[in-house]
């Protein structure tokens, strides 16, 4: 098969790997396995596409409803990340002629960064928060990142965004104005 880009240039490919953000948009042909209600991909536990036994949906764009989770799996990176284990060592069993693995997902905790030396972490049964917490979240989150060069040059942007104060892509505001001061 071959892909045509934007541009118009064709690439003749075997396998095709498409990735959305929370809302994808339907491919052509598949729009029978698509949800209604969450506009993702219905999966079975092997995260092949309901009715297109070699077409595979994971993460975001994934519906794969189990007695845990019966609207599906929570739309986070680590759902995704899992998903994307399991897929690649079923295609690799299918090759192989191995048996598939159903999915199943391991929940290892939440955490966010909520400003300054603030952030949550919910592990278990550990739930804590403020400056511990932050600096939990930026190890947890420098060690997810592939590569140990891209962990140096994300570490060395946090260092001088901490230092310079300059947190420019990390808030979208739009200036409030009431209605009666518009002139």
């Amino acid at each position: 098969s071959t892909i045509e880009l934007n541009n118009g240039v064709k690439m003749p490919t075997e396998t095709v790997i498409w990735s959305a953000g929370v809302m994808g948009s339907a491919i052509p042909g598949l729009e029978n396995a698509v949800d209604d209600r969450s506009s993702r991909y219905k999966v079975d536990e092997y995260n092949s596409v309901i009715g297109y036994p070699s077409v595979f949906a994971l993460g975001d764009i994934a519906q794969m409803e189990c007695e845990d989770f019966p609207h599906g799996h929570p739309m986070v990176a680590p759902a995704a990340v899992q998903q994307a284990d399991n897929l690649c060592r079923n295609l690799l069993a299918l090759t192989r002629g191995g048996e598939q693995k159903p999915f199943v997902y391991k929940d290892k905790g939440s955490m966010a960064t909520i400003g300054r030396h603030k952030a949550v972490v919910d592990i278990g049964r550990f739930r804590f928060g403020g400056f511990f917490a932050w600096w939990v979240w930026m190890l947890v989150h420098l060690l997810s990142i592939v590569g140990f060069k891209n962990r140096v040059l994300i570490l060395f942007t946090w260092i001088l965004k901490y230092f310079s104060f300059k947190n420019t892509i990390r808030l979208i505001i739009h200036p409030y104005i009431r209605k009666n001061q518009q002139s």
